[in-house]
C-alpha cells in the first residue's frame, strides 16, 4: 500500500444514474489467481451499492468505501482503488453475475480518476469493450475442462487410480505409448491430451487451462482458439512420440502451453491494440506457466518435456498466424453465435 492524496472528483454523466446494486462475490475464483487479490481481504458474498459519490458493500457487515477512483472492468471482474480515512489506498476486485452486470457496475461505480491514470483507464476499458464485441463469453475453456474432469473421474472408476495412477490401466484408456500411436493407433495422439497420471497432475493443468485459456478464448475468438488448443496437444503428442519412443505419456500441458504460446505471439505482432497493462499481467503468467513447466521437466525424470516443446513451436506458430488487428470489428464467431509415465 501506498499512501497518497485523494483524486479530484469527476462529475457523473446521466447513464451513471441507473442500476446501482449489483450481486458481487468478493473471493477470487481460485481459476482467476493471475489476477490481483482484494488487499483488504473481503470474502464471501455481497450486494454493491452505487450512488454516484459513495460506495457500500453489504454482506455480513455492511461496509462504506471512503473513496473510490481508477475503476477498470476485466471480463466480469470490476476493480478499483479506496482511499480510506487512514489515506493509505488498497485495492478491491469483485466478481459479478456476468460481463453485463459487469459493465453496469463499472458505469455506476464513481468516475474518479488519477493524475496519469486516465490514458491507459480509457485504453483498457475500450479494449474490454472490444472483445466483448468481437467475440461472445469465453465457454470452450470450461467445456474443456470438464471433458479432462470427466475422462478422468471416469477412469479412476476402473482402476487408473486418483493419486497413484496405474499407468497399465491409463495405458488402455489412450495414453500416448510410441510403439503403438505409431503403428495404427493415431488416436493415441488425441485421447491422450485427455487424460491425466493423478489429480495433482490434473489440478495444476486444469488450473492453468483455466487461467490462459479464458482470456486466449476471447482475444483469438472460439474457433481459433479451439484450432490452437487441439493442434498444440496434437503437435505436442506427435513430438513425444517420435522424441521419446519408449514412453507412455498422457496430460494437457503441451495444448496448454500451446495456449500461452499464441498470447505471447499476439503481443508480439505490431497491429494489436493491447493495453500494456494486459500484456504485462498476460507475459508475466504465460511465461511463468512455460518456464515452469520447461524446468521441472528438464530436471525431474518422468516429465515429458517432448510434448511442451511441440505445444510451445506450435502455438507460436498459430498465434502469430492467426492474430488479427485488434479492430473490434464483429467476427465470424460473433455473428455464428447470434445466429514411468510421461507427464505433458
Amino acid at each position: 500500500m501506498q499512501a497518497m492524496p485523494p483524486p479530484p472528483p469527476v462529475s457523473l454523466p446521466a447513464d451513471r444514474a441507473s442500476q446501482r446494486r449489483f450481486p458481487v462475490r468478493l473471493s477470487r475464483p481460485w481459476w482467476q489467481a493471475g489476477l490481483s487479490d482484494n488487499t483488504l481481504g473481503l470474502r464471501g458474498d455481497a450486494v454493491l451499492v452505487c450512488d454516484g459519490v459513495t460506495v457500500t458493500l453489504q454482506g455480513l457487515r455492511s461496509w462504506q468505501v471512503a473513496q473510490v477512483f481508477n475503476v477498470v472492468r476485466e471480463g466480469r471482474s470490476v476493480a478499483f482503488q479506496v482511499l480510506g480515512e487512514d489515506r493509505l489506498v488498497d485495492r478491491v476486485r469483485l466478481w459479478c453475475r456476468n460481463v453485463a452486470s459487469a459493465q453496469a457496475a463499472r458505469l455506476a461505480l464513481p468516475a474518479n480518476v488519477t493524475a496519469g491514470a486516465a490514458q491507459a483507464l480509457q485504453e483498457h476499458h475500450q479494449f474490454e469493450d472490444r472483445l466483448d464485441v468481437a467475440h461472445p463469453p469465453p465457454r470452450w475453456t470450461r467445456r474443456l475442462v470438464a471433458i479432462n474432469l470427466l475422462v478422468f473421474a471416469l477412469a479412476a472408476t476402473t482402476g487408473a487410480g486418483v493419486l497413484e495412477p496405474d499407468p497399465r490401466v491409463l495405458l488402455a484408456w489412450g495414453t500416448n505409448f510410441s510403439p503403438l500411436t505409431l503403428h495404427g493407433q493415431q488416436w493415441r495422439l488425441l485421447t491422450s491430451m485427455f487424460l491425466h497420471f493423478g489429480l495433482l497432475h490434473l489440478a495444476f493443468n486444469m488450473w492453468a487451462l483455466l487461467s490462459g485459456g479464458r482470456f486466449a478464448e476471447r482475444l483469438f475468438g472460439p474457433r481459433r482458439f479451439l484450432v490452437i488448443y487441439f493442434a498444440a496437444g496434437l503437435s505436442g503428442s506427435l513430438t513425444s512420440a517420435l522424441w521419446n519412443p519408449q514412453v507412455n505419456s498422457a496430460g494437457a500441458s503441451g495444448a496448454i502451453i500451446g495456449v500461452f504460446g499464441a498470447i505471447l505471439a499476439w503481443f508480439l505482432r505490431a497491429d494489436h491494440q493491447v493495453p500494456a497493462s494486459v500484456i504485462r499481467q498476460q507475459r508475466t503468467s504465460g511465461i511463468v506457466f512455460i518456464l515452469i513447466n520447461l524446468g521441472y521437466g528438464a530436471t525431474q525424470s518422468g516429465i515429458d518435456n517432448a510434448a511442451h516443446l511441440g505445444g510451445l513451436v506450435a502455438g507460436l506458430l498459430l498465434g502469430w498466424l492467426l492474430a488479427r488487428p485488434d479492430d473490434g470489428a464483429v467476427s465470424e464467431d460473433r455473428q455464428d453465435a447470434a445466429d514411468g509415465p510421461g507427464i505433458c
